[in-house]
């Protein structure tokens, strides 16, 4: 599906920028899809609708902040000298963001030893959302190691890699080793929903994308055709998995059809163009992604209900909080 360009040709001076204006719309409009699947906004209409939304249209969005995230890791791997300090900022923004949450992670009524066990597990994994940060440090790690193989190869394990995922998360959903330890194993989020499975084919795949240019092959108009037929492929399959996977209370966090959206949708954001001077939507959407569940659970404490209501409520107090966060983050580095 994807046409690699010729080698050495050069990206078009303002194409791909450091600061692009629709890259930061289009990051900020999928941490508030994220917020939205947290809190099923759609409950409301039927259950049909939350289902194709939170179990479909919206699980793209991890997929996407990955590509987005191999796509600039491109550039660090050729100055080389920005590797160290990007691994440093992002396993400092890890550990911070991990002691925000860390009355959620720490485990209730263990030895000591357990307690050890399970934070190290969890910390390596990574809590609820912070999975992302967890996953993407890895699959940097293990793309680095492998830099140097052919880039063919680097495409045959995006497909076994996420081949694999896919097939663990639609053996449990489907249950099609039902009644065994394997079932049980397979019904574990993070057995697939991981650095290996999810994180590093994706986060290769936008690196492959910035290492090519592959935004230089389509067109706008071919670009829209393929992510409006990759979306009608994420509705389809999303409709399977509710009437067919026999489970409709599990999620499906990997979908076969992201590797057409995610990616075209992506080369979308890239073409339009859109330029600015300042990060600011750029920390608004970390702002949002990392802080949100934090409101979602100070709003289910007040006992607040109603999913759009809520839904609201969070990406308010996420947005509020950015005006706190940001100006500080220009001191600390820290934050964002």
């Amino acid at each position: 599906m994807i046409i690699f360009a010729e080698k050495g040709k050069k990206e078009r001076k303002g194409m791909v920028m450091e600061k692009n204006a629709s890259l930061y719309l289009l990051k900020i409009l999928l941490s508030l899809t994220v917020v939205s699947a947290h809190v099923s906004f759609s409950k409301a209409f039927s259950f049909d609708m939350p289902y194709l939304f939170t179990q479909g249209f919206f699980r793209i969005a991890i997929g996407i902040f990955f590509i987005i995230s191999g796509f600039y890791f491109k550039q660090l791997i050729v100055t080389k000298r920005a590797i160290f300090p990007w691994f440093k900022h992002l396993f400092a923004l890890y550990l911070f963001w991990s002691l925000v949450y860390i009355y959620f992670i720490w485990p209730k009524n263990q030895s000591v030893f357990d307690t050890f066990v399970s934070l190290g597990q969890t910390f390596f994994i990574g809590h609820m959302h912070l999975w992302y940060v967890a996953a993407t440090i890895e699959a940097a790690i293990l793309l680095y190691i492998i830099r140097n193989i052919s880039d063919k190869y680097k495409i045959v394990l995006i497909f076994i890699t996420y081949g694999i995922g896919l097939f663990i998360e639609y053996s449990g959903n489907y249950h099609l080793f039902a009644s065994s330890m394997i079932d049980n194993l397979f019904n574990t989020g993070y057995v697939y929903r991981n650095f290996l499975f999810f994180g590093f084919p994706m986060f290769t795949l936008g690196y492959l994308i910035r290492k090519y240019q592959i935004y230089e092959n389509y067109s706008v108009k071919e670009i829209i055709t393929f992510t409006f037929l990759g979306f009608v492929l994420l509705g389809f399959e999303a409709w399977m998995n509710l009437y067919f996977s026999g489970d409709k209370t599990k999620g499906f966090d990997m979908l076969f059809s992201s590797l057409i959206v995610s990616p075209f949708l992506f080369l979308l954001a890239l073409k339009l163009k859109w330029s600015t001077n300042s990060k600011i939507m750029s920390d608004i959407s970390t702002t949002i992604y990392f802080i949100h569940p934090l409101f979602l659970a100070f709003i289910a404490y007040f006992g607040i209900k109603g999913g759009v209501s809520v839904m609201l409520l969070a990406i308010g107090l996420s947005v509020l909080s950015a005006l706190v966060l940001i100006p500080l983050n220009k001191k600390v580095k820290i934050f964002l």
